[in-house]
C-alpha cells in the first residue's frame, strides 16, 4: 500500500485560532537606521563609568552606586537612581514612552541588573509562600527562570529605539569546546549555564553591536594613568567593532569622539553605497561607426579582429595593473601591531 500524503490545501491549513501572519515590507538598507548598543568593559575601578558618561545628552540608569565618578570627571548626564528590581523596570517604561528625551542610556551595571533581578524572585518567591521559598536560597527550576528573564530584558532594552551604553566588569572564565584545549576568555561577569560556556554572556555579547574594553597603565617615566580601549578581539579579551570605526586599539579614549566615530562610519558607508549606486545606472553607448553599419561583412575580414585582440589584451593587462596597485594601497592602509608596553604619549 503506497503511503499516505497530504494534500496541498491539507498541508496549508491552518489550526483554529492561530494569529494572522503579519506582513513583510521590504525596506531600503541606506534608509535604514537602528539604535547602537555598546558594552564597556573592563576590571572593577578601571574608569569605566566616567568614561561612559562623556556620551551626550545622556542618562544614567544606576543600579548601583558609584556614578558620582562620573560627575567628578565633568559628565553632565542625568541621572535615574534604580536600586531595586521594580524602579529599574519602571526607569525602562519611562524611557520607553519618551525615547526623544535622551541620545543616550548608560545602563551601569548590568552583573548588578542580574542581582537585583534574582533577588526579586526570590523575595516573590517568599510573598506568595510558595514552598521551600527562601530569600537567600534559589530552586533549581528558578535559575532557568531568571535566565531566561534576565534574556528577554536585555532584547527589551536593546529594542527601546534609544542608544545604549551597557556596562559591566569583567570576569575570567576558562571554556571547554569538546576539543583538546580549554580556553582563556575573559567575559562580562554575567552568571548563567557555565557548563555551557557562560551561555548567558555570551548571549547578551551576541546582541551588541560594539564591545570595548578599557583598561588602564601607568606611564613608565611619570607614573600617570594612560588608558587605553580595546575595539578589536584579542585573546583572552572578547571585543568587536560592528562600525568598523577604529583602530584595534584607541589611546586615551574619550567616548563622544568613539560615538562621533561610529557616526562618520556610518554616514560614510551610506554615501560610498550610494555613489556606487549612481555609477552603476549610468550607461554609457558607443557611437555607431556609419561605415561599419553601411558595410557589415568587414567586421569579420580585414584588420579590425587584430585591432580588437590588441584592445583585449591590453585591457586585459591594465586590470592586472590596477588589482596589484589595489592590493599595495590596502597592505600600507593596514595600521601596525599594537605593543602594549609601547603606550604613545603624545596628546591627541
Amino acid at each position: 500500500m503506497p503511503p499516505r500524503t497530504r494534500t496541498t490545501k491539507a498541508r496549508r491549513a491552518r489550526p483554529e485560532g492561530k494569529a494572522k501572519r503579519p506582513a513583510i515590507v521590504v525596506e531600503d538598507l541606506l534608509d535604514f537606521n537602528e539604535s547602537m548598543n555598546l558594552m564597556i568593559l573592563g576590571d572593577s575601578g578601571v574608569g569605566k563609568t566616567p568614561f561612559a558618561g562623556q556620551a551626550p545628552n545622556a542618562v544614567f540608569v544606576a543600579a548601583e552606586k558609584g556614578t558620582i565618578s562620573a560627575k567628578r570627571f565633568g559628565s553632565t548626564a542625568k541621572l535615574i537612581r534604580a536600586y531595586t528590581w521594580i524602579k529599574l523596570e519602571a526607569a525602562i517604561d519611562y524611557l520607553e514612552q519618551n525615547p526623544d528625551g535622551f541620545d543616550w542610556m548608560i545602563l551601569d551595571s548590568l552583573p548588578k541588573l542580574q542581582t537585583l533581578l534574582l533577588r526579586h524572585l526570590l523575595e516573590t518567591n517568599v510573598e506568595e509562600n510558595k514552598a521551600k521559598a527562601d530569600l537567600d536560597l534559589p530552586a533549581l527550576a528558578d535559575h532557568q527562570k531568571w535566565q531566561n528573564m534576565f534574556k528577554r530584558f536585555v532584547d527589551r532594552i536593546c529594542d527601546l529605539g534609544i542608544n545604549v551604553i551597557f556596562i559591566a566588569t569583567t570576569m575570567r572564565v576558562e571554556i571547554d569546546d569538546g576539543g583538546d584545549e580549554v580556553r582563556d576568555v575573559v567575559l562580562p561577569a554575567i552568571q548563567g549555564k557555565p557548563k555551557e560556556g557562560y551561555q548567558i554572556a555570551q548571549y547578551v555579547c551576541a546582541q551588541m553591536d560594539s564591545i570595548y574594553v578599557l583598561q588602564v597603565k601607568s606611564d613608565k617615566e611619570t607614573g600617570a594613568p594612560i588608558w587605553r580601549l580595546l575595539t578589536r578581539a584579542r585573546p583572552p579579551y572578547i571585543a568587536k567593532d560592528r562600525y568598523n570605526a577604529h583602530r584595534p586599539v584607541v589611546v586615551r579614549p574619550n567616548m563622544a569622539k568613539i560615538i562621533e566615530a561610529i557616526n562618520n562610519s556610518v554616514e560614510a558607508g551610506t554615501a560610498s553605497e550610494s555613489k556606487r549606486k549612481s555609477r552603476a545606472a549610468v550607461t554609457v553607448e558607443e557611437p555607431e561607426d556609419d561605415e561599419s553599419a553601411a558595410e557589415p561583412s568587414r567586421r569579420r575580414t580585414g584588420t579590425r579582429r587584430p585591432a580588437r585582440a590588441e584592445r583585449t589584451a591590453s585591457g586585459q593587462l591594465r586590470a592586472v595593473k590596477d588589482r596589484s596597485r589595489s592590493r599595495t594601497a590596502k597592505k600600507e592602509a593596514e595600521p601596525d601591531e599594537f605593543d602594549p608596553d609601547e603606550i604613545e604619549l603624545e596628546e591627541e
